[in-house]
């Protein structure tokens, strides 16, 4: 077995034969990681927004509420790629404790906003915490400890961003009900401290190697290296070798379509189901939200593990299909058929997340993994940002929510035709794949 240069061998910590794989613990960290910060930086944050247009007036306004959350989008797209950087030289329990440390302040500071400022503050917090604690770190940790099962590892971990979706708008419903939104979100907020940041430094390690296992738990007895190898040692392309090669760009397309498409809906279905076009209470539209994150939670595991089995380029593709299959719903969106869009737009969207995701290890290899996850980032989070504010000021300018989602239909389309472009670079993924 071929060792990185300068690395200690460890001639006695072998990866048993039997026995749990440490890798398991790794998945379910990283998926209650991504839980709470896609949650409440992203999917469950909406569950929050109908008694804020009651209490904030005109500050709670659909464009309003869309520029703020825009800022989390713009911001950890244009800070990921600095934070992939630091996670090449930082500790991955330090990076993620910092991610931690950003999500408890700016839910303590949403939770006593009155003026905008103070909520533009917060949404630049949960930016810098989707650099800190969501895909960046955990696609890395998760790609350090699997190699035949990553599809369906990754599957399970991006779950967590559904999860969120789900578990934060059923467990926010009573607690608004009978404390108010504002005392809701900083009771919740308490998951961050006691729960999240104690389980990372307790359970969180970077490499198999450090618990004498190996990728997938597979057992061999050869010696094994105790120090981390030279990043420069494993395979994959360099982040400049990446931005060289078309795929980089058709990633990038397609990332950045899916992103606007899926950041309009998730951050402003519950106020178009509770408009006067739908009529849905608030009760009712958290609900469909919630079933709509299920539906999710289904897409990543379905296609988590079936992108281990088919080709991943065409079980993208079909993902794509499924999502743009629903955002064709939207302009006949009623109260009776609301579910049935949850169900189909959720199980697109939340496919298409994690087979993305798992195409960039796939192409561009370990070597720079996740520089390159946060450069497409930018993209991807400059089309969620786009998608968020156009939908918004659309809707406020015609009243309607209908006219602004044919944008989100056009949107869904662009990336169903990006990854059909992928797919007929099959024999191009592989040349790069064993480069």
């Amino acid at each position: 077995m071929k060792m990185p240069p300068n690395s200690k061998i460890n001639m006695q910590s072998t990866p048993a034969k039997s026995g749990l794989f440490y890798g398991y613990f790794i998945v379910a960290v990283s998926t209650l990681a991504m839980m709470l910060s896609n949650g409440f930086s992203i999917g469950g944050l909406p569950a929050f927004y109908p008694e804020m247009l009651k209490e904030m007036g005109s500050l709670g306004q659909a464009p309003n509420i869309a520029r703020a959350s825009a800022v989390t989008f713009i911001l950890s797209g244009l800070l990921s790629p600095f934070a992939g950087q630091l996670l090449r030289r930082l500790n991955v329990k330090v990076f993620m404790s910092l991610g931690c440390l950003l999500l408890g302040m700016g839910l303590f500071l949403y939770s006593q906003a009155y003026v905008r400022p103070q909520i533009y503050a917060a949404h630049v917090l949960f930016g810098l915490t989707l650099c800190f604690l969501s895909l960046i770190p955990n696609t890395v940790l998760i790609s350090n400890w699997f190699r035949q099962q990553r599809g369906t590892a990754m599957g399970i971990a991006v779950t967590g961003t559904s999860l969120g979706t789900v578990v934060i708008p059923l467990v926010a419903s009573p607690l608004i009900r009978n404390y108010g939104w504002r005392n809701a979100m900083l009771l919740m907020s308490a998951s961050v401290w006691v729960l999240l940041l104690p389980l990372i430094w307790l359970i969180v390690r970077i490499r198999p190697q450090e618990v004498g296992q190996l990728p997938d738990g597979k057992s061999t007895g050869e010696a094994l290296p105790s120090s981390p190898p030279d990043p420069a040692s494993l395979p994959g392309m360099t982040l400049s070798e990446a931005f060289r090669t078309p795929l980089f760009w058709i990633f990038s397309v397609c990332a950045m379509m899916l992103f606007y498409a899926i950041l309009a809906v998730v951050q402003q279905l519950i106020i178009f189901l509770t408009s006067a076009q739908i009529g849905m209470t608030g009760e009712a539209a958290r609900g469909v939200q919630a079933l709509m994150g299920t539906a999710s939670i289904g897409g990543k595991l379905i296609f988590g593990v079936a992108s281990d089995r088919w080709p991943r380029p065409k079980v993208n593709a079909l993902c794509c299909a499924v999502l743009a299959a629903g955002c064709c719903m939207l302009p006949f969106l009623s109260a009776q058929n609301a579910t049935t869009f949850a169900v189909l737009f959720g199980l697109g969207y939340g496919g298409a997340f994690v087979t993305i995701q798992l195409l960039m290890a796939e192409c561009f290899g370990l070597r720079d993994l996740g520089r390159i996850i946060a450069c497409i980032a930018v993209i991807e989070t400059a089309g969620g940002a786009l998608g968020n504010i156009i939908t918004g000021e659309i809707a406020q300018r015609f009243d309607s929510y209908v006219t602004a989602y044919y944008g989100v239909i056009i949107a869904s389309f662009i990336a169903l035709l990006s990854g059909l472009f992928l797919v007929k670079k099959t024999v191009a993924f592989s040349e790069i794949r064993h480069r």
